[in-house]
């Protein structure tokens, strides 16, 4: 069936648009793009990983998102968990907590800034050698609007990998698809030290 260019596929759940090869399964209506307006969902607020990103071995994955708290005390300090994590793409996590807030109870942007920090060195892990260890050299953060309430997600993905440094942008929304804050960071990537 082919679509006329006056008219969409809209979902009646979550009004998104839909392919039509996908009318099969869904329920779908006909109607005018003006009839309906477009609910955002996390999921859109989110940059996809399905598509780009591939995946890390599943026990490795799975000893990450486990132990990323153990393995990073500044994490367990703040609270930050590890949500997902593929090569080049990762998804941190941090409630808030009055721990976290400055004097008028939002939270501070350092944790904010942390939490996007730490997304992008979890992003960068599948690129790099057992060998090798990472630094953040350059960061770059825009906020956007004030945490004072929930959880926010950080969701970073590795634009650029080179032999010695990477790039990674962040988006940090709020589990409601709120947009908190951008970052872009420049890694450094060189041998771990000798014990």
């Amino acid at each position: 069936m082919e679509q006329n260019a006056k008219f969409a596929f809209y979902h009646i759940a979550l009004f998104v648009p839909v392919r039509a090869a996908q009318i099969s399964r869904h329920c779908t209506c006909f109607f005018t793009p003006g009839m309906v307006k477009r609910r955002a969902t996390l999921e859109d607020k989110l940059m996809t990983a399905n598509k780009v990103f591939e995946d890390i071995s599943p026990n490795f994955r799975a000893a990450l998102i486990k132990n990323a708290s153990v393995a990073h005390p500044f994490w367990a300090l703040l609270g930050m968990t590890l949500i997902d994590i593929k090569k080049g793409w990762a998804v941190v996590r941090l409630p808030f907590d009055r721990k976290l807030t400055q004097a008028d109870g939002i939270a501070h942007g350092g944790s904010i800034f942390a939490t996007a920090d730490a997304a992008v060195g979890m992003a960068l892990i599948g690129y790099i050698e057992r060998s090798e260890t990472m630094v953040t050299l350059e960061m770059k953060i825009n906020y956007l609007k004030p945490f004072a309430q929930g959880a926010i997600l950080a969701q970073a993905e590795i634009v650029q990998k080179g032999a010695r440094t990477a790039l990674g942008e962040v988006r940090v929304i709020t589990e409601t698809g709120d947009l908190i804050a951008k970052a872009l960071a420049t890694y450094m990537i060189f041998p771990k030290p000798k014990p």
